[in-house]
């Protein structure tokens, strides 16, 4: 007796009209999980038909990346890939990874071995099927089975095997499938708009610092050439937390800045702060409102010395000792403003100059007096104001596109645990 006759619930959610059961199937008998085929790479191509391989399946749920390329052959329709189709990669780093193919265009794409195509055997809703296999229910399973060690991987078979409830009429289905595919897509565009704007700061911060691109004062003249300065004429550095064991850490009234949170945040945010235990009379640098934060070692050169400043006005904050602060001196107030600094020191033009100081092997350091050598822009107060509020913009859009996508992913995630069984 087949497993779907046994076993049957319903979820907690769903559409007006819909009370049947759900009954359990595997997934083989609706969308078999079909093996790709092994393309020979000497006879790989730099045009052609685009081949889908694991190193396309990407962490966003997306087909992406660099292709090979092999020329048309007469029979593929055993390895030919539709708009839609569901994809799996099947061992590799990325093992479980599922991804969707977006080809409106229906140009041709081959699917290469390791990569898993969910047939649509056009038994059930597609869309329906593409939701299940990316839920949390198809991660449980794959959890279970999965082959660990040097190149973790899973079989068509396994996979196969794997037992979800389906609604009983085609109807409830594309409903669901419908809704969380548009779900999906509202993400999507999201994720897209979050692109455009990081694309867009990084362009902005290139051309103002190489001022290309030039703001104007009230009555639309060019403001005054910019002045050069070094950072040790501005101010001076000081240093994180010290004397502090793991067993500070965790409780406690004081807070502290992370690791994480300078390099992760071009101005860091109050809300990543966690707790330290800091004594009565105990001799630590608090951080102060305008300070710059600076990494001092990491894995690349690329990610030494990220820099963060602080706007918060919030007591007793100290810093991790991983990092170092600099703080503007009393004679800079009104000279060069310490948000504009912080866009500035996030600049190509200053990265360049940081990465180029990073010194190491296997773990890269920064000279802190070297990195004080290093020499910044300054132009009037009143054009980095300007300049401060356009980034500043930025910035705010970037945040309020992230916190739609989170929403949109939270909203997703309960979706699925009521309206899924």
């Amino acid at each position: 007796m087949e497993m779907s006759s046994k076993m049957q619930k319903n979820p907690s959610i769903r559409f007006k009209g819909f009370t049947d059961a759900w009954e359990q199937r595997k997934l083989g008998d609706v969308s078999p999980l079909r093996g790709g085929y092994a393309f020979q790479s000497e006879k790989f191509r730099s045009q052609g038909v685009p081949i889908i391989r694991i190193s396309n399946i990407l962490s966003d749920g997306n087909i992406g990346g660099n292709y090979a390329f092999y020329d048309e052959q007469e029979t593929d329709d055993k390895y030919s890939l539709p708009d839609g189709a569901a994809l799996l990669a099947m061992s590799g780093a990325t093992t479980g990874k599922v991804a969707i193919l977006s080809n409106p265009d229906n140009t041709k794409f081959y699917q290469n071995q390791r990569v898993g195509y969910f047939s649509d055997l056009k038994i059930v809703n597609y869309d329906f099927v593409s939701t299940i296999v990316r839920s949390n229910l198809f991660i449980s399973q794959l959890s279970s089975v999965l082959v660990a060690g040097a190149q973790p991987n899973v079989s068509s078979k396994e996979i196969d095997s794997f037992g979800f409830y389906f609604p009983k009429t085609l109807k409830e289905q594309t409903k669901l499938g419908i809704f969380f595919k548009q779900l999906d897509e509202t993400i999507a565009l999201h994720q897209r708009q979050l692109d455009n704007y990081k694309a867009l700061k990084k362009v902005m911060l290139q051309k103002i610092f190489n001022q290309e691109l030039r703001f104007k004062d009230q009555e639309g003249n060019n403001y005054p050439d910019w002045e050069k300065i070094a950072l040790n004429e501005l101010g001076e550095t000081y240093t994180g937390l010290s004397g502090k064991t793991k067993e500070n850490f965790g409780k406690g009234k004081g807070r502290f800045v992370t690791y994480m949170n300078v390099y992760s945040n071009p101005i860091a945010d109050l809300a990543m702060t966690e707790n330290v235990e800091i004594k009565d009379g105990e001799n630590q640098n608090e951080v102060c409102y305008g300070d710059i934060f600076f990494t001092t070692s990491s894995e690349t050169p690329e990610e030494v010395g990220m820099s963060s400043v602080w706007l918060s006005h919030e007591s007793k904050v100290y810093l991790n000792s991983f990092c170092f602060g600099y703080r503007l001196s009393s004679r800079s107030e009104g000279v060069i403003s310490p948000d504009f600094l912080g866009f500035q020191l996030r600049a190509p033009h200053i990265r360049k100059k940081i990465i180029f100081l990073a010194q190491g092997s296997t773990r890269f350091n920064i000279s802190k007096s070297k990195l004080m050598d290093i020499v910044v822009y300054m132009p009037t107060i009143e054009e980095q104001n300007k300049i401060t509020a356009f980034l500043l913009n930025v910035d705010s859009r970037i945040k309020h596109t992230i916190q739609s996508i989170e929403r949109l992913n939270m909203l997703k995630k309960a979706l699925l645990q009521q309206m899924f069984i």
